[in-house]
């Protein structure tokens, strides 16, 4: 269930919370907008080499822990690479942690 993580009312995130906003009423209103244009592709891309397979990757970089495709998967898999199932632990962009059922990481 959804709360507050400023004061736990439930159903609410703290940026749309009644409790912890305060809104001033005015009689007008503005709007500045600005654009940039950038690239489409993303600019973390990072080339890696896993054995004799070559893949290019985007990057997190806020992470701990980086996920790979399906494809890299079954090609590491197919040359032999053991995976093993197992539970990991995961911190919330809200900041609850969650336990992962067990799986191949």
């Amino acid at each position: 269930m959804l709360t507050c993580y400023g004061c736990g009312k439930p159903g609410y995130i703290k940026a749309k919370c009644p409790s912890c906003t305060t809104r001033e009423k005015c009689s007008s209103s503005s709007t500045t907008l600005y654009t940039r244009y950038a690239s489409a592709s993303p600019t973390a891309l990072l080339d890696i080499r896993i054995g004799d397979i070559h893949g290019r990757v985007c990057a997190d970089t806020g992470a701990t822990r980086s996920i790979a495709g399906e494809l890299m998967f079954n090609l590491l898999r197919e040359r032999g690479v053991d995976f093993q199932k197992i539970e990991v632990t995961m911190a919330l962009a809200d900041g609850r942690w969650k336990l992962t059922p067990p799986g191949v990481h």
